[in-house]
């Protein structure tokens, strides 16, 4: 890994990365991992290509095609309403609000799940900020439910977002 102040890190213990739901250590910090190793346990294979193959099959229909430029999932998904269930998903209350017919210049909610912002050729970051905003404010007038981008800006943070 590297440190923002430009330090090589090697950590050989899984556990100091305090992995979690949208948290580890390398986050909270500021670190990059530059390389990776992992170790798996055995299987078989035909099994393990069975569960690959239903897992793939799935991102193909919920996620654009690859080669297709997006900010990904743009907003995170909500905590659960009880302890111990599920988060709530920020598509379906982006679903809700039409989110999936906005598009701001080439900037456009991905038809196939409204929590994915695509480039549908020269969207620039303006672009995808004034769609990401209007897809919040949506949200916001219609549940009272403020989204947080779960993309990660680079450079000076826009703001109200």
């Amino acid at each position: 890994m590297i440190s923002p102040r430009g330090e090589i890190l090697r950590i050989d213990h899984p556990a100091w990365f305090s992995f979690g739901y949208r948290h580890s250590r390398v986050l909270e910090n500021g670190f990059v991992i530059a390389e990776a190793t992992f170790g798996l346990p055995p299987g078989e294979r035909a099994q393990l290509e069975a569960v690959a193959s239903k897992h793939l099959a799935l991102r193909r229909q919920k996620h654009p095609a690859k080669g297709t430029f997006t900010a990904g999932s743009y907003f995170k998904n909500l905590p659960p309403l009880k302890p111990g269930g599920r988060r709530r998903a920020a598509g379906l209350l982006l679903d809700q609000v039409g989110a999936r017919d906005l598009t701001v210049g080439d900037a456009a909610v991905f038809e196939r799940h409204a929590n994915i912002v695509i480039n549908r050729g020269r969207a620039g970051a303006a672009d995808v900020l004034t769609l990401a905003r209007e897809m919040k404010r949506r949200v916001l007038e219609r549940f009272g439910i403020d989204l947080v981008p779960e993309v990660r800006f680079v450079g000076e943070r826009p703001k109200s977002l």
